[in-house]
């Protein structure tokens, strides 16, 4: 299979680190597609509630719930039914890497970004480590730049806190809780989605009955293939909008729409705007 990572840039070489601060008031709105990527990602609710996706398993994140997404597992974020503000942390093993005997490179980096551990994926109250956990996190949430070196700090003692907890979960076997054919979907449809991609070409690809597919694929991400094929094509409209100078009409061809109504369509149910009035908002 082949693999498609998120291909974002994190905060500089210096410090490998980026904030993404998210308000959003539409009921059950998929915020961020089904994705993975080679870093670590915290996840900190701030109000309301967010159905996160993580590996096929759906939790619903209160206010002061805290997240935990591993290097490689497939997730989304979904809002729910009212008001919701959160913020994610995201950066790479480059930032809290260590030379090789050290003892946290040993106990943590190399474990958890090499695969063979990870870290419990939810937090709530009830958690017997969540009062060690919502302090660092909270002052994590205060810095708004990436250039802070007191990030760092609070990073090594938020991953402190799994190391003396002994906290860290071994990882026996390859996580197959999103199965490999949805995966294979998923890559196909973020490499070709300005092509006529339909349910059948997809079933067809990974050998399976197109019912089957559509139940085990929205099982596990919470979508339906074509639903998730529309919030990849409108996340591509989106970037079109904002960096080139193409008309409404080219950009929907551009993303695979062959009808330029239902690509407006489409775009204003993602995002209760029209094509043309996001890119005027935003210019």
């Amino acid at each position: 299979m082949k693999n498609k990572y998120e291909n974002l840039t994190r905060g500089t070489n210096e410090l490998p680190f980026a904030r993404y601060d998210f308000k959003d008031k539409q009921k059950n709105y998929t915020i961020t597609h089904t994705h993975f990527h080679n870093e670590l990602e915290i996840i900190s609710v701030i109000s309301g509630e967010l159905n996160v996706l993580i590996e096929g398993e759906s939790y619903i994140l209160k206010s002061g719930d805290i997240a935990f997404v591993n290097p490689h597992e497939y997730h989304a974020v979904k809002s729910v039914d009212t008001l919701v503000t959160y913020t994610a942390f995201v950066f790479s093993k480059d930032l809290i890497t260590f030379p090789e005997h050290h003892f946290f490179q040993s106990k943590f980096t190399a474990p958890v970004f090499s695969g063979k551990m990870k870290l419990p994926s939810i937090f709530t109250p009830k958690n017997h480590l969540y009062e060690k956990l919502i302090n660092p996190v909270e002052k994590l949430r205060d810095y708004h730049t990436a250039q802070d070196p007191e990030i760092l700090y609070l990073l090594l003692e938020i991953f402190t806190v799994f190391i003396n907890a002994n906290a860290l979960i071994k990882v026996r076997t390859t996580n197959t809780k999103i199965p490999d054919y949805v995966k294979v979907c998923i890559d196909y449809i973020a490499n070709n989605c300005e092509k006529n991609i339909n349910l059948a070409q997809l079933s067809k690809l990974v050998h399976l009955s197109p019912n089957y597919l559509c139940t085990k694929f929205k099982t596990t991400t919470g979508l339906t293939p074509v639903e998730h094929l529309q919030v990849i094509r409108i996340k591509k409209a989106t970037q079109l909008l904002l960096q080139t100078d193409f008309s409404i009409e080219e950009i929907s061809l551009k993303c695979g729409f062959q009808n330029v109504g239902y690509f407006i369509k489409i775009f204003k149910k993602q995002n209760a705007i029209t094509p043309h009035a996001f890119r005027k908002k935003m210019s």
